[in-house]
C-alpha cells in the first residue's frame, strides 16, 4: 500500500510539472513516465547488510543513453533526496526535476552517487585516501545498476556501493606468541597511490597518484565469539590492477619486533568493493599470511536496524546535508536521529546562526556557527542527535577554528534530562557534565572523553562529588537516545568552524 500511494506522489508531482499543458494535448502525446528510485545502501562491512536510508541523504543522479556515457539532456547531476515514509524511496529535491523515461521508449541507465556535490567538474569525484582517519574520505558510494532502464520499469532499486577496496589485518598469537605481545600494532602498508578521480559516468576511476604509506587504523572493538579485543587494523584503499611493490610493515612494541610481507603474495591486484582479509599468525621469527577476498556482491540484503553512534560516521552526515542554514530546533529530541540544528532564545541584542558551509580549501563542507553575545549553555547551542552507545567511555574527536582564545563548551544530554560526565574530575573530586576546549584561529585537533556510565541530573553546569544523588548511573534511555551540543562560554561574538567529526569509544 505504502508503494502505491508512493507512486501516486511521484504521478502528482509529475500533475504539477505539467500543468501548463492542454487538454487537447492529453489525447495526442503519451503521458511521460517518471523514474521512481528506490536505493539500498551496502559497506564494506560484512555485518552491514544492505539497507534502506532513512530521511536526509541526498544523493545525485545521471540519466545515460543505454550502454554510453552520453547523459540525456537535462538529466545531469540531478539532486534527489530520501523520503521520510516510506523509507527507502528518492524524490527530486526540486520538484520541477523529476526524472522521465524517453517517450519513445528507448532504453537508458540510470546511475547515482552520494553525497551529492552542487558542481563535480567534468563528472570527475576526487577521492583521497592518505589520511585514513578523515570520515569525509571515505563516505562515498555509488550505483551503477540501474541498467537497460525504460518506461516499463516502474520501479528501480539503486544499489549504492563503496567504490575503494578493503585491507584488513587480523593478527593471531603463534608458537610463542600470546595476545599481549600483539597489543598497540601499528600496521602501514608504503608504495600505494593515494589519490585519483572517480569517473561518474563510466564507474571507473581515472588514472591515480602520489605514492605514499597509508598508516591503518587500529582496530577499536572486540572479537564477537570470543569477546577478546580484536590485534590488527584496516585501510580503504584505491583499486589497483598490479599489488607489486606494496610492503606491508607490522611493527609490534611489545614484542620489539617489525615484520615485513608483500600483498602480492596474499593478492595480485585490488578491486573495486573487495574485502582483503589477511589473517596474520605471528611467530616469534616469522609470519604467515592467509588472505581471504570477500566481494561485497555476495552479501545478503537486510532489513533495516539502528546505527549506533559509534558506527555512524557523524563527518558523513554533514556531506549529506545541502549547503545553508541548519534547521531551528524547539526541543532537541524533537529532531530527527542522526542530523543536526540548531536552538536559540529571542532575546535583544542576542543570537546564534549555524550552518553547513563548504570549504573549498578542505574540498567538503563543515559546520560553521556564529554567536553574538550569546553566552548561555541552554539557550544557545548547536546540536547533533544519535544514540545506541553502551555505558563506558566515548571520544569525541574533530578539527575547530574560530575566533582566537575563546572558549567553546561540549555536552551531552541524555534523554530524561541526564548529563553524561567528563572523564575527568574537575575540582578535586567533583563530576561535571561538560568539557570546555579554546579556538585558535586555524584547525586543531580535539579529543573530549566522556563517561557514559555516570550522568548529571538536571544541569550540565554543576560539579557533584561522588555519593551526591544528583551523579547517578545512566540508564538505557540515556544510552539510547542523546544529543551532542556545542555552545560558546566566552562574552562578546565567537564563531567556530568544525570539521571531521568522529565518534568512538576510548581506548
Amino acid at each position: 500500500m505504502k508503494n502505491n500511494l508512493f507512486y501516486a506522489t511521484i504521478i502528482a508531482v509529475v500533475a504539477l510539472a505539467l500543468g501548463g499543458c492542454s487538454d487537447d494535448a492529453t489525447d495526442t502525446q503519451p503521458v511521460p513516465a517518471p523514474a521512481v528510485l528506490m536505493a539500498k545502501i551496502y559497506t564494506l562491512d560484512p555485518e552491514e547488510e544492505g539497507t534502506h536510508w532513512k530521511s536526509g541523504k541526498n544523493v545525485g543522479v545521471y540519466v545515460l543513453k543505454g550502454n554510453t556515457t552520453e547523459c540525456v539532456s537535462p538529466y545531469n547531476n540531478v539532486k534527489y533526496q530520501t523520503t521520510v515514509t516510506p523509507e527507502g524511496y528518492f524524490t527530486p529535491a526540486v520538484k520541477e526535476d523529476v526524472i522521465y523515461y524517453p517517450q519513445d521508449g528507448s532504453k537508458v541507465d540510470i546511475i547515482a552517487y552520494y553525497p551529492w556535490k552542487e558542481t563535480v567538474a567534468d563528472e570527475l569525484y576526487p577521492m583521497d585516501v592518505s589520511s585514513q582517519k578523515i570520515a569525509a574520505n571515505f563516505s562515498f558510494l555509488y550505483a551503477g545498476n540501474g541498467k537497460g532502464l525504460s518506461s516499463s520499469n516502474q520501479k528501480t532499486t539503486l544499489e549504492l556501493r563503496p567504490v575503494l577496496s578493503q585491507i584488513v589485518f587480523d593478527l593471531k598469537p603463534g608458537d610463542g606468541v600470546v595476545e599481549e605481545y600483539l597489543r598497540e600494532s601499528e600496521i602501514k602498508i608504503s608504495g600505494m597511490n593515494t589519490k585519483a578521480d572517480f569517473n561518474l559516468l563510466s564507474g571507473q576511476f581515472e588514472e591515480s597518484s602520489e605514492p605514499k604509506d597509508i598508516a591503518l587504523v587500529t582496530f577499536a572493538e572486540k572479537d564477537e565469539a570470543t569477546n577478546i579485543e580484536r590485534n590488527g587494523a584496516s585501510a580503504q584503499v584505491l583499486p589497483a590492477s598490479s599489488t607489486e611493490g606494496y610492503i606491508v610493515e607490522i611493527k609490534l612494541p611489545n614484542m620489539n619486533r617489525t615484520y615485513y610481507w608483500e600483498l602480492t603474495k596474499g593478492t595480485t591486484l585490488l578491486e573495486q568493493s573487495v574485502r582483503y582479509i589477511c589473517t596474520a599468525r605471528i611467530d616469534l621469527e616469522k609470519i604467515e599470511v592467509v588472505t581471504e577476498v570477500k566481494p561485497i556482491e555476495d552479501w545478503q540484503d537486510g532489513a533495516n536496524k539502528e546505527v549506533a553512534a559509534e558506527e555512524n560516521r557523524i563527518q558523513q552526515d554533514i556531506e549529506s546535508l545541502p549547503v545553508g542554514t541548519l534547521s531551528t530546533i524547539t526541543k532537541p529530541f524533537d529532531m530527527l536521529m542522526h542530523t543536526w540544528g540548531f536552538y536559540k532564545r529571542i532575546e535583544d541584542g542576542k543570537t546564534l546562526t549555524a550552518e553547513v558551509e563548504y570549504d573549498e580549501t578542505l574540498g567538503r563542507n563543515v559546520i560553521h556557527a556564529k554567536y553574538v553575545s550569546a553566552n548561555s549553555w541552554y539557550k544557545y547551542f548547536f546540536a547533533y542527535r544519535t544514540g545506541n552507545v553502551k555505558p563506558t567511555t566515548y571520544a569525541l574527536k574533530f578539527k575547530a577554528k574560530g575566533t582566537n582564545s575563546k572558549d567553546i563548551r561540549c555536552y551531552i544530554e541524555g534523554n530524561k534530562d541526564r548529563y553524561i560526565t567528563s572523564n575527568a574530575l574537575v575540582t578535586g573530586d567533583k563530576y561535571i557534565g561538560y568539557i570546555q576546549f579554546r579556538l585558535t584561529g586555524e584547525y586543531k585537533e580535539y579529543e573530549l572523553v566522556f563517561n557514559f556510565a555516570r550522568a548529571i541530573v538536571g544541569t550540565a553546569s554543576t560539579a557533584f562529588p561522588e555519593g551526591d544523588p544528583k551523579l547517578v548511573e545512566t540508564t538505557e534511555d540515556n544510552l539510547k537516545d542523546f544529543y551532542i551540543a556545542f555552545h560558546s562560554q566566552s562574552g562578546g561574538d565567537v564563531e567556530i568552524y568544525m570539521d571531521d567529526i568522529s565518534f568512538q569509544e576510548y581506548k
